[in-house]
């Protein structure tokens, strides 16, 4: 199994076990402490850079930033993009469009939670007593978001209704989804329109909560149930107390019922042995036509975690090799989308939309840029009594240009790298400096991502 990249590289002959990553010769994987050898190819002035940009990826220019909707701030953000181009001496563009995306609005209807998975990041947030949201502030939350106003700003507004596990405060979950769709109906919008997804440990289902859920999915447009399934039992248990089998009690009616929707798994140091047993788990044996599975961003992830999370990513390229029917690409997020285009690195814009196109509200009615925001300790963009405070939404607009971080600039991935604002800010204290848990990680998952794609015959409409 040969990297397309090995063959070409000026420093292979002097390549040793200690200092290569995934350099395969002879059959034989070695895995060096530093990704893509970056000594041995400055030594041999190999340009990783450039490799990804010729072979693979076909960079085109990007807006550097999302634009608001709010009439408010969409001077304030102009200027300042403005004025930082000509700092950087980047040309500027007099016609970019002000954008239009769906808003996301996050209610965090509980902290409640049967399970506490180690790897949970709301353990971080200090709450010592679990809170729920007031019937209140649901409706506060409903009266600010769900308005002729939204509507007309955001071509769409997903619900997304989170824990803790919501189904544990199950009539509670039961009054906001009846709120939502009360509320469209007052404003004489079709319910078809609602965009509603739940996320649950898949432990609480009884008779009673699979009935409603058919009977609001055959009321609204989108319903997704995302479903926490981290793999074999054996892994599942490890991490998520034991829960395995009482997931499995549903499992049939859920895939049944959300045939659309996916099995959300993590990867975690403990449980990153199993990735290729996992992932032959939901394709052979559950038969999943699409599963998301993460490493969390906490970690703490070694080098010796890297060269692991490699190896079982080679293992899952070669199984998927195997099974060109499966659209690898459009039903997991396993590699990296290295075969699309991107825009000059870093990243000019948010990765998920915390704070342009994302609002969370807590049980206790103050609003966040997004649902991390809210269940660790940052500090609010608002509450529901007094609104939002959009002058603060700014920075959200235009923190990756800040990024005056030299190892990201010159980073050969930086445009496809996974970035959580809220993870940023936690990490370094500083939203506009990128938090580096998982470089190491998101290298190995680009370099395995990129000699997968090379060994498919499938179209790549993107490169040229």
């Amino acid at each position: 199994m040969n990297l397309p990249f090995c063959a070409s590289c000026a420093a292979a002959a002097t390549c040793t076990p200690d200092h290569g990553l995934f350099a395969v010769a002879t059959g034989n994987k070695r895995v060096p402490p530093e990704v893509f050898c970056r000594a041995r190819h400055a030594e041999a002035g190999l340009d990783m850079g450039d490799f990804y940009r010729n072979v693979l990826v076909s960079s085109v220019d990007n807006p550097s930033c999302l634009y608001p909707v709010y009439p408010e701030l969409q001077e304030q953000v102009a200027v300042i993009e403005s004025e930082w181009k000509a700092r950087h001496g980047q040309k500027q563009d007099d016609t970019t469009p002000f954008t239009q995306l769906p808003l996301s609005v996050t209610l965090l209807l509980t902290e409640k939670c049967n399970l506490a998975c180690s790897y949970c990041y709301e353990r971080f947030s200090g709450n010592v007593k679990p809170r729920s949201m007031s019937r209140e502030t649901i409706d506060k939350t409903l009266a600010l978001y769900l308005t002729p106003e939204m509507l007309a700003l955001h071509p769409r507004i997903q619900w997304d209704i989170i824990g803790g596990e919501v189904f544990a405060e199950f009539d509670l979950l039961r009054y906001a989804v009846d709120r939502i769709l009360a509320g469209y109906r007052e404003l004489r919008v079709c319910t078809r329109r609602i965009a509603l997804s739940l996320c649950t440990n898949g432990t609480l289902f009884d008779d009673e909560k699979r009935a409603w859920c058919e009977e609001i999915k055959a009321q609204i447009g989108v319903f997704d149930m995302g479903l926490s399934l981290d793999g074999i039992k054996e892994c599942h248990d490890l991490c998520r107390n034991g829960s395995f089998d009482r997931v499995m009690r549903s499992f049939d009616w859920w895939r049944e019922t959300f045939p659309q929707c996916a099995i959300k798994g993590t990867i975690s140091p403990p449980t990153l042995k199993y990735l290729y047993e996992n992932v032959r788990f939901f394709v052979e044996n559950l038969g999943l036509p699409r599963f998301y599975i993460n490493p969390t961003f906490e970690g703490p992830w070694s080098d010796d975690d890297a060269a692991l999370y490699g190896e079982e990513l080679i293992k899952c390229a070669a199984f998927f090799l195997a099974r060109p029917e499966y659209n690898v690409l459009e039903n997991s997020n396993l590699f990296a989308p290295v075969h699309i285009k991107m825009g000059p690195v870093p990243r000019r814009q948010n990765w998920c939309g915390c704070g342009t196109h994302m609002r969370a509200v807590g049980p206790d009615g103050r609003i966040y840029p997004c649902q991390r925001a809210a269940t660790g300790n940052i500090s609010p963009i608002g509450t529901l009594e007094k609104g939002e405070e959009r002058p603060k939404l700014v920075p959200f607009y235009l923190y990756t240009l800040y990024n005056d971080d030299t190892d990201c600039e010159r980073c050969e991935v930086a445009a496809y790298c996974p970035s959580c604002a809220m993870q940023w800010l936690e990490d370094t204290g500083d939203l506009f400096v990128r938090s580096k848990k998982l470089c190491t990680m998101t290298r190995v998952r680009h370099m395995v991502s990129a000699w997968y794609y090379s060994q498919t015959e499938a179209p790549h409409d993107c490169m040229e």
